[in-house]
């Protein structure tokens, strides 16, 4: 399996240090949080695919530290609904022209 994943991990159940079914994220139960990188690509592909329809999991493409660092900063504090257009509202704030260019 892969680097801190143990070989006898089973798809579907828990990893150890990672959430399990039910357990209490973003102070909500059962939501969870996916940042890809971009939206065509295979990531995002898949995490539709294993996440379905599901309105308590958010995919987020275009993922970038302003994201991540936002996620961090406000994911114990902020509802759920309110932290996905607070992440997607940072990431964008975070994209500029650097420079007089």
């Amino acid at each position: 399996a892969g680097e801190g994943i143990p070989d006898e991990a089973i798809p579907g159940e828990a990893i150890p240090g990672e959430a399990i079914p039910g357990e209490t994220i973003f102070g909500e139960p059962g939501k969870a949080l996916v940042l890809i990188d971009d939206y065509g690509g295979s990531c995002a592909t898949a995490s539709q695919l294993a996440c379905g329809p599901d309105p308590d999991v958010a995919i987020i493409s275009g993922g970038n530290l302003a994201m991540l660092l936002g996620y961090v900063t406000w994911r114990e504090t902020t509802e759920f609904k309110v932290l996905v257009r607070k992440l997607v509202e940072k990431g964008r704030e975070a994209i500029t022209i650097v420079g007089a260019r």
